[in-house]
């Protein structure tokens, strides 16, 4: 009978160096995921160049907002949306959607709870305006009725719908009735019958489209279509709309407008701290998971920060949301996949070469990751591992591809190889073993790491936390940076 010492003995070389075979993928799932690699690879290089808007301005442009009135990220878009139609001298849309259904927004409550807190923060770091009954009263998600009366008063107006938007939300989120009623009798409301047959149609609407949630742009011109979300992707779309403008400039001989600067949302001027903090001592915690584009961006993003600020990096990894039974539905994974793209572009960070480590992959990246922690190079290996998955095409689950990763972060692979092999010979194993001696380590530390991440509110990655303040998102990043910067958390 073998004993605990035996059982997590790495398998043996000829000769006697140790090595991982007992999980490899055989020459013919290799073959595939080559395949799928290269087609996916292809897929999103199309994408990219129908972000980046290539080509002469092309004809047929619509731009569509489909918005969701008690969603607040959606009211902080209608806020904005009518000057950059007026600045761009574009036509946008306007479609009324209700909230999003279960398969693709697994935990409503937590993501609602924390849309509040952020959207407050958003205001106070960019020139923003968070409607609210009072301006130090709390911001409060309205209730079921007024929305259903604001929904009402947008359906029911026959023009000016983006103009209204803002104004109908204002009202609704806060809380003012008797200004919904004045709107309601200026503008007319529509029906109950006529509300649902139109959110239920422009749901299948948006999802026929290719999405999922509101607070979305669309748009779509002769070169294809993209999505942006909320603020956090408007600029995305204003460098599009300015792309165009040149090149129609250009084309009539003319010079481009100045008109198209500044952004229309942009991050308020730098104020310095008077009593800055010593930047040694500060700490971003970041949680993160291997199978995240996002959390990839975040950590070579943060890296930045660390050595701009002098910040220190604790990372925390946990499994992805699918190996945790979180759902993630095909039209949500496509628009990540492109989102991840450009995002990765505006960053700087290479992307678009890839191996899904899903499964046995993330394993050993895990693995690799824990003794990684023991010996401080967390934040070194988080970065090697996403730059092998997302942008060198390195197959985690064989030796040849971990190796390099593993050890340009400045580890030694004989001491890391103990726990990966480990995790080879053990298999597939979870925290509800009778035996929880038998729990690999790691498996351990992604169940704490998850539990605290429940304990902040949050579900999925990267989560980054800054003293007493936690955010989610790689978006957030320059709002941690100016924290940093100007000696303060909150």
């Amino acid at each position: 009978m073998s004993t605990e010492s035996d059982h997590h003995k790495p398998p043996q070389r000829d000769g006697g160096a140790p090595r991982s075979e007992s999980r490899q993928r055989p020459w013919t799932g290799r073959v595939k995921l080559h395949a799928a690699r290269v087609g996916l690879r292809a897929y999103l290089t199309v994408l990219a160049q129908q972000d980046r808007g290539w080509g002469v301005r092309l004809p047929g442009r619509k731009i569509t907002f489909f918005h969701q009135l008690d969603d607040i990220y959606s009211q902080l878009l209608a806020q904005v949306l009518p000057e950059v139609g007026a600045r761009y001298g574009v036509d946008i849309g306007l479609v009324i959607v209700p909230a999003p259904e279960a398969d693709v927004d697994p935990a409503p409550q937590l993501r609602q709870t924390y849309a509040l807190r952020d959207a407050v923060r958003l205001s106070r770091y960019y020139q923003l305006e968070v409607p609210r009954s009072a301006p130090d009263a709390p911001l409060r998600q309205p209730d079921a009725a007024s929305v259903t009366r604001a929904q009402a008063i947008l359906l029911g107006a026959r023009t000016g719908q983006l103009s209204l938007a803002a104004t109908v939300g204002h009202a609704l989120w806060t809380g003012d009735r008797a200004a919904l009623d004045a709107l309601a009798d200026a503008h007319g409301v529509a029906n109950v019958s006529t509300l649902n047959h139109a959110l239920a149609e422009n749901a299948r609407r948006l999802r026929a489209l290719g999405h999922y949630q509101g607070g979305m742009i669309h748009h779509r011109d002769a070169a294809g279509s993209s999505w942006y979300w909320g603020i956090d992707r408007l600029y995305h779309l204003e460098d599009r709309l300015r792309s165009d403008g040149a090149r129609a400039a250009a084309a009539r001989g003319a010079a481009p407008a100045d008109q198209y600067q500044p952004y229309v949302v942009r991050m308020r001027p730098e104020q310095p701290a008077p009593h800055p903090r010593d930047r040694a001592q500060a700490t971003i915690t970041c949680y993160f998971s291997v199978r995240s584009p996002y959390s990839y961006i975040a950590m070579e993003r943060l890296a930045r920060v660390s050595a701009d600020t002098g910040a220190a990096l604790d990372v925390r990894p946990v499994l992805p949301m699918v190996m945790r039974g979180l759902p993630v539905p095909p039209a949500k994974r496509i628009y990540i996949a492109r989102d991840a793209w450009r995002e990765a572009a505006r960053h700087g960070a290479a992307f678009g070469n890839l191996v899904d480590p899903l499964g046995h992959g993330v394993e050993r990246a895990m693995a690799a990751l824990y003794v990684a922690l023991g010996q401080g190079r967390g934040a070194a290996l988080a970065l090697s591992v996403g730059r092998a998955v997302w942008a060198e095409g390195r197959d985690l689950t064989r030796d040849r591809d971990l190796v390099p990763v593993v050890m340009r972060a400045g580890l030694d692979w004989a001491q890391v190889s103990e726990a990966v092999y480990a995790t080879d010979a053990a298999g597939p194993d979870t925290l509800a073993d009778d035996n929880a001696d038998a729990v690999l380590p790691w498996r351990l530390m992604a169940e704490r790491h998850q539990s605290e991440l429940r304990d902040l509110g949050f579900w999925g990655v990267p989560v980054l936390c800054l003293g007493d303040v936690a955010v989610w998102g790689q978006d957030r990043i320059p709002i941690i940076d100016r924290m940093i910067r100007e000696g303060h958390e909150a």
